[in-house]
């Protein structure tokens, strides 16, 4: 792993079709294997905590607390804080696996209600 970008301009974190590529391939692998688990509050609500998560049901709220909020401190535990950005914890996972900004060609938003 290299240096990793902190891109402080939210416009500049677009993710390419190759990076979300590879994100599908490695939650392939983690609910195949059956690394990937539910462990979460929410999960225990829905009374599926500790079930495997499988590659067909699996949620974006699955893939950030379950993937990426685990994997990003664990490979960079110091990268919790940015002196550039005191408020703001950790990073995007377009941060986490790019070295540089990454301008959009063009946007797709998305709602986390429910």
């Amino acid at each position: 792993t290299g240096e990793r970008a902190r891109i402080l301009d939210v416009a500049q974190r677009a993710v390419t079709i190759r990076q979300l590529r590879e994100l599908r391939t490695w939650l392939q692998r983690l609910t195949k294997t059956g690394l990937l688990r539910n462990s979460t509050e929410r999960s225990k609500a829905a009374g599926t905590f500790g079930q495997r998560i499988a590659w067909h049901a699996i949620d974006s709220y699955q893939l950030v607390d379950e993937a990426i909020r685990r994997v990003i401190p664990f490979v960079d535990p110091e990268g919790e804080r940015d002196p550039r950005d005191p408020g703001r914890r950790w990073y995007s996972w377009v941060e986490f696996v790019s070295s540089r900004e990454q301008p959009a060609n063009v946007m797709f938003s998305h709602w986390w209600g429910g």
